[in-house]
């Protein structure tokens, strides 16, 4: 991840969860906490550089055999917008 403006205390993630037009969630996460929550190596105030971020995350087993649209739009503590991703989470094919 490259961060091209310092992240600071008050920026926070929109993330919105979908199965097919189905919404599933829709939260806001506050970026710096969420950081400190998973005691990440990157913490705030995020400084411009490139990053390389890995989260391992356990799912529980009961989560449908589908395929997930996920959207995260996140800004700055002056709603300023930082980020969007949009990406797939297909858990059609369960592991072998």
């Amino acid at each position: 991840m490259t961060v091209y403006n310092t992240i600071e205390e008050g920026a926070y993630v929109d993330v919105v969860v979908k199965l097919g037009l189905i919404k599933l969630l829709k939260k806001e996460f506050d970026a710096c906490e969420t950081l400190r929550n998973y005691n990440s190596t990157i913490q705030c105030p995020v400084e411009p550089g490139s990053y390389e971020v890995t989260h391992t995350a356990d799912l529980p087993r009961e989560i449908p055999l589908a395929k997930y649209n996920i959207e995260a739009e996140g800004y700055t503590s002056n709603d300023d917008p930082m980020l969007c991703l949009k990406f797939v989470a297909d858990f059609r094919f369960p592991p072998k």
